[in-house]
């Protein structure tokens, strides 16, 4: 991907106008009529794509972080939290983590077995 389709991506991330994004990236207006076509092309997804997860990811860890080191404190009773406290906030980050993912799937997934010896 060269400077210039770079660019045209990043205004189109800003404007959301794909003509107006080929124009402001130097582009003709014959150019930039095909819009759609241009913003097809398969290394031009990868990059907005790639931009558009790294935002959400930035906009989520912030608060993210500030939970997990909230949660921690209590659970390390650092802010004379009850036992009680302590063991929900150890609970909370251990389904914060996905840990209880692998017992709840395996618990899920055995199949129930009736006997009837009767």
């Amino acid at each position: 991907m060269n400077t210039r389709q770079k660019a045209a991506a990043d205004y189109y991330l800003e404007t959301g106008d794909g003509y107006t994004a080929l124009i402001k990236a130097g582009y003709s207006k014959g150019y930039a009529k095909n819009y759609i076509t241009f913003f097809k092309k398969q290394s031009i997804q990868k990059y907005l794509s790639k931009i558009l997860e790294s935002e959400k990811t930035n906009k989520d860890t912030p608060l993210l972080n500030e939970i997990v080191d909230y949660l921690t404190g209590v659970m390390r009773g650092e802010d004379d939290s009850s036992s009680s406290q302590r063991m929900k906030a150890a609970e909370l980050l251990y389904k914060l983590h996905g840990l209880n993912k692998e017992n709840s799937a395996e618990a899920n997934d055995s199949p129930v077995v009736i006997c009837d010896n009767i």
